[in-house]
């Protein structure tokens, strides 16, 4: 029978592995010498593929502690797992789908208990796990975000009844969630969140909720900020395709102009005012017409870029909103000026420089599954990347500043990028024909390939680049490396070809980028991989598809460095399994042309083994300066005025 003492030692092992593995990955942002810093590599190599064997191991064990000894466990055993569920839930770094599981796990229990303020924590942790895996994912967890949401504020009632602070706080953070959250989710409709909405606003009037206002100075904060925020969806409902009814947006209306005469008259001025109420109210002024875009446009450009040296006096401050959402409402009022191109670009490039601004923050906090979400959403909009001058600034701002932004997936980008370089380089030489697949284009012969092949290369470098941009979207998910994946989380994973695809098909300029990176999971034959509906085949990249594909698994079966959950193989290793699926995984053109030619046998060999260090070193160069000179030029900008 496992004891008390067992569940303890189980989870403040997988704590302190989790943690540990967090402080050796900073480490490897931290200024180092060559050598020193291969060191660190190797040291968080080596811990976390030892810390992921046993986490898996703590996990299992957690599993079938529900599933084989469930009845024996007491009232000791469920108050020690109810306390770790409270430290992963308020940790710095928490993991979604842990926190899930566990909750789910103990709900029963209390439920029969009929334990409410437990219950109300334990819903809550739900229903936050279920919101941020619900940005990766818009099936049944997005169902579950409202579920749990809705049994909090089943208990409102009882609010006076609750013996804790926090339980009372859960009932706002629920009210919080289904209002500004849930909509944006697709999780609840417009017209529901309204009727929250209302739900609140009434509450508020009520002694019975207000007269823990001081007690819990964080409950007037939650509402004001839940209230105001329902009128930031009416305000950005055309970049986010939400849907107001007539009925609701008038409503919104009428509360935007009252709310900002209420803020405007108690502030020092207007740049005083939180910037959800100025943004909401004059961007209501513009399409109602009693003011131009220009002149609206003009009143929050200046606000926003002089309001930023008061944010932190603002509550519940929400960084999302104001890096992303503001940055493309001001874009879209721009558009409706009436400047030339040329007149707008030393606007687009302050709003591009606010974004790049945003991912130069501490690095952590773009692996949360929100503001990762943000990120994606911002920067593939049509909207924003209508603001570049040309192609090649597009995909350099992609690159520099999306894939770039989480490490791990930029080095695999990186090394798939150096090992189809060196094996198009021979096709070139000894077989070009085989890049003109079935359906190319009829232009497309041996000569216009052999006089085209710098450009044929950099479109292959920078498929290489964007082929797993999908990632960036579930980026915690990839983060992940001190335990094996979850089945959810390996549907996910599975899910990036998709959503690169999804990504890149928002610009004509990456559209040619898009059967690339839905495609380098797909066998040869088509018979296997994923997604199963794409057929490559028959695509006019399939070639360049079979190519990143080869490079993928090169890359991925060797990498001894940040694949924790499977243990590298070596080179020679790989290219047995390449050929023993020569013809049904692997393109057999390839597959012949690694074995035939000793010199790229050799190099893709020293790319993939002796040189992976040096080469993850350039990359962590390249992603750390690059990290200081974005913020350095950005102050640069801001003591300039710009």
């Amino acid at each position: 029978m496992v004891t008390v003492t067992d569940i303890e030692y189980a989870f403040e092992t997988y704590f302190s592995n989790f943690i540990n593995s967090i402080s050796l990955d900073e480490k490897l942002l931290a200024p180092a010498s060559k050598d020193e810093w291969i060191k660190r590599l190797r040291a968080c190599a080596n811990f976390q593929q030892s810390a992921c064997q046993e986490n898996q191991h703590l996990i299992s064990s957690f599993h079938r502690l529900f599933d084989e000894q469930k009845e024996e466990l007491d009232a000791s055993h469920y108050d020690v797992m109810l306390r770790y569920c409270r430290k992963l839930y308020y940790a710095r770094n928490n993991e979604p789908t842990i926190l899930l599981s566990l909750s789910k796990s103990l709900l029963p229990y209390y439920e029969k208990l009929d334990d409410v303020e437990t219950l109300l924590f334990l819903y809550t942790c739900a229903g936050y796990a279920s919101s941020q895996l619900a940005r990766t994912d818009h099936g049944d967890m997005v169902k579950q975000v409202a579920y749990y949401y809705k049994k909090v504020i089943s208990y409102r009632d009882s609010i006076d009844t609750f013996l804790l602070p926090s339980s009372r706080d859960y009932i706002f953070i629920a009210y919080n969630n289904l209002i500004r959250v849930a909509p944006r989710l697709g999780s609840i409709s417009v017209e529901e969140a309204y009727s929250f909405w209302q739900e609140l606003y009434s509450i508020r009037t009520r002694k019975k909720f207000t007269q823990y206002d001081t007690t819990n100075p964080r409950i007037p904060l939650l509402c004001q900020s839940a209230l105001d925020d329902f009128l930031t969806n009416d305000c950005v409902a055309d970049i986010e395709g939400l849907t107001f009814s007539p009925e609701i947006h008038a409503i919104c209306a009428e509360m935007i102009k009252s709310r900002f005469y209420e803020t405007k008259n108690v502030s020092d001025s207007l740049y005083a005012c939180p910037a959800s109420t100025v943004f909401c109210y004059y961007k209501l002024l513009a399409d109602e017409g009693q003011l131009s875009y220009l002149t609206v446009w003009q009143v929050l450009h200046d606000y926003y870029f002089k309001h930023e040296e008061m944010l932190e006096t603002e509550p519940e401050f929400d960084y999302e909103t104001y890096y992303i959402d503001y940055p493309l409402i001001l874009i879209g009022l721009l558009e409706k000026t009436p400047f030339s191109f040329e007149e707008k670009r030393p606007y687009y490039a302050a709003y591009q420089n606010v974004l790049r601004k945003f991912l130069s923050r501490d690095y952590d906090i773009i692996e949360t599954y929100t503001i990762s979400d943000g990120v994606r959403f911002a920067t593939f909009q049509p909207l924003f990347l209508a603001t570049f001058d040309n192609a090649v600034e597009k995909i350099n701002f992609i690159i520099n500043s999306v894939v770039s932004s989480h490490l791990s997936t930029l080095t695999h980008s990186v090394m798939v990028s150096y090992l189809a370089e060196a094996i198009v380089k021979r096709i070139f030489l000894y077989c070009p024909e085989y890049l003109i697949a079935p359906n190319s284009d009829k232009d497309i012969d041996v000569t216009f390939i052999l006089s085209h092949q710098a450009e044929i290369l950099d479109y292959i470098v920078q498929s290489a680049l964007l082929h797993d941009i999908g990632k960036n979207g579930i980026i915690p998910v990839v983060t992940t490396q001190h335990r094996k994946l979850t089945d959810y989380e390996f549907n996910l994973i599975r899910m990036h070809p998709k959503k690169g695809a999804e990504y890149l098909s928002a610009d004509p300029d990456f559209a040619r980028f898009k059967d690339i990176a839905l495609g380098h999971h797909k066998s040869y034959d088509g018979k296997r991989g994923y997604p199963v509906d794409f057929d490559h085949i028959h695509s006019k990249y399939c070639p360049i598809i079979n190519l990143i594909h080869v490079c993928d698994c090169l890359d991925a079966a060797t990498d001894y460095l940040s694949r924790n959950y499977h243990n590298a193989k070596s080179f020679e290793t790989v290219v047995q399994e390449l050929c023993n699926g020569k013809g049904t995984e692997y393109d057999p053109v390839l597959v012949d042309l690694i074995l035939a030619h000793t010199d790229l046998y050799e190099e893709l060999m020293v790319l993939t083994e002796h040189n992976r260090e040096n080469i993850y070193y350039d990359v962590y160069l390249t992603f750390v300066n690059k990290h200081i000179a974005d913020i350095e030029h950005l102050e640069e900008e801001a003591r300039r005025g710009i």
